[in-house]
């Protein structure tokens, strides 16, 4: 019998890994039945066990990085098979399973841990790829759907709507954003800023800011909310230059939305003293960029983004956030006064 173990996993969500081929060579090999154990190795524990004809691949049940001890016995219980993971000097594949910008320069820093961690050849699949080439340099990146062959090992990092362990090994709603790659990586949680090759330039003093995000839930304020805000920063000597994608209707600004490359964007920001925005992926950019950041947010927990001024409801308690999200908004005025506290 011959057997190929592939840590691999095809789809995501649907189709957990490792897989198991089976070539029978014989009648009998094709005729009896299998036992096919897995074992995760850092915890000493058996994850599953499968008996099976070998007509056709196993997979196992678990997507995310395991240290993989697998067993495979035939009928009369005699070792036919004996592998472990060791991804030195094999080639993996991690997909960054998100369109968002802020999730990719969330984890993408993970990925390079994994990488010299294990040692690995690494290829990276996101859909800004432009933004890392330069800072990774020893990754390899190619367009996302890239189906590629006789790999080590593959990972998907993304989030998913519902609570799927094949998928993740933890709930991602009650952790921080980053810690949903290095669970799936299996690697130490800690925070680590994104590199995107940014040179450091001299701060002007000037602030970007984007009052909207990729979504409802996330949004702060109304249009005289922001005015507010902008009204402030330009009392205090700051130009203020509005980055979002979307149209602005805020005065006294210098108006940098439309379609502007996330380049451009990036080149604002890190010659800005400070950036203000909700829970979205220019609030991470601003954090790439080393630029402070004050992040408004109503939605996610404290925990859920990076090291930031973070302003929040004074009366919400952090664990009543998710359920609240933005039906009592922070009060524009709380806004101010923690703004001036920066400020002076």
């Amino acid at each position: 019998m011959k057997i190929k173990i592939s840590y691999v996993t095809e789809l995501p969500v649907t189709i957990g890994g490792p897989l198991i081929y089976f070539f029978p060579e014989s009648e009998e090999e094709l005729t009896q039945e299998y036992t096919v154990s897995f074992y995760d190795i850092e915890s000493d524990s058996l994850v599953n066990q499968l008996t099976v004809l070998p007509d056709k691949p196993l997979t196992g049940d678990r997507q995310w990085f395991t240290k993989w001890r697998i067993t495979i016995t035939d009928s009369n219980k005699k070792l036919i098979k004996f592998d472990e993971y060791n991804a030195e000097n094999e080639t993996v594949f991690i997909k960054c399973d998100s369109w968002g910008i802020g999730d990719t320069l969330a984890w993408m820093p993970y990925f390079e841990e994994f990488r010299k961690k294990h040692n690995c050849k690494l290829i990276v699949s996101t859909f800004f790829n432009e933004f890392f080439i330069m800072a990774y340099p020893d990754i390899m990146f190619v367009k996302p759907n890239t189906k590629i062959w006789n790999i080590y090992a593959q990972y998907y990092v993304g989030t998913q709507p519902d609570i799927n362990t094949r998928y993740a090994p933890s709930n991602h709603l009650d952790k921080p954003l980053q810690r949903v790659a290095s669970d799936i990586l299996g690697l130490e949680y800690k925070e680590i800023r994104p590199n995107i090759g940014m040179p450091s330039y001299p701060k002007q003093k000037k602030i970007t800011l984007s009052e909207f995000t990729s979504g409802k839930d996330k949004d702060w304020g109304t249009t005289e909310d922001w005015q507010k805000v902008v009204d402030l920063f330009v009392e205090k000597g700051y130009e203020v230059v509005v980055i979002s994608k979307e149209p602005t209707e805020l005065k006294n600004v210098t108006d940098q939305t439309g379609d502007i490359s996330l380049d451009k964007r990036a080149l604002e920001t890190a010659t800005s003293e400070y950036h203000i925005g909700s829970s979205t992926g220019l609030s991470w950019l601003a954090w790439a960029c080393n630029t402070e950041v004050f992040l408004i947010s109503d939605f996610t927990p404290p925990y859920h983004e990076f090291s930031c001024h973070r302003i929040s409801h004074p009366e919400h308690p952090a664990e009543q956030v998710l359920s609240l999200k933005s039906e009592h908004p922070t009060p524009v005025e709380h806004v101010l006064e923690e703004i001036k506290k920066v400020l002076g």
